[in-house]
C-alpha cells in the first residue's frame, strides 16, 4: 500500500491580492498622508494586522485598515476607493498564521 500525504497549503501560494471596491469605505483608520497609492498598499502589507486601505480619489492620503479596530462593513462613499487585501502564503507575515488553516490528508 502507498501513502500519499496532500498538503492544502498549496492552495494559499500567491502574492498579496487586492480587492478594489470603488465609492466604498470603511470607517476609522490609521492615517498616512504624502503616499501613492503603491506606497500605502505596502505599508498595509508591512503592517501585520492591516486588512485594507481606503484612499481618495487624487489624494496622497490614505487610511490603513487594522484588526481589530477596522472590522466594521463597507459602506457608500462618493470618490474614495475601498482596496480589502488577501494575504496568501507568498505575502508577508501571512506565512505564521497560514499553519492555523493548513490540514493535511492521507490518501
Amino acid at each position: 500500500m502507498y501513502v500519499t500525504v496532500v498538503d492544502t497549503m498549496a492552495l494559499w501560494i500567491g502574492p498579496c491580492t487586492w480587492q478594489e471596491f470603488p465609492n466604498s469605505e470603511v470607517s476609522g483608520g490609521v492615517l498616512r498622508s504624502g503616499l501613492t497609492l503603491l506606497q500605502c498598499q505596502q505599508q498595509c502589507i508591512d503592517t501585520i494586522y492591516c486588512i485594507g486601505v481606503d484612499v481618495p480619489n487624487q489624494s496622497t492620503d490614505c487610511w490603513l485598515h487594522i484588526l481589530p479596530a477596522s472590522t466594521g462593513a463597507l459602506r457608500f462613499l462618493s470618490g474614495v476607493t475601498h482596496y480589502r487585501l488577501t494575504r496568501n502564503l507568498g505575502c508577508p507575515y501571512m506565512g505564521k498564521f497560514a499553519f492555523a488553516f493548513m490540514t493535511r490528508s492521507v490518501v
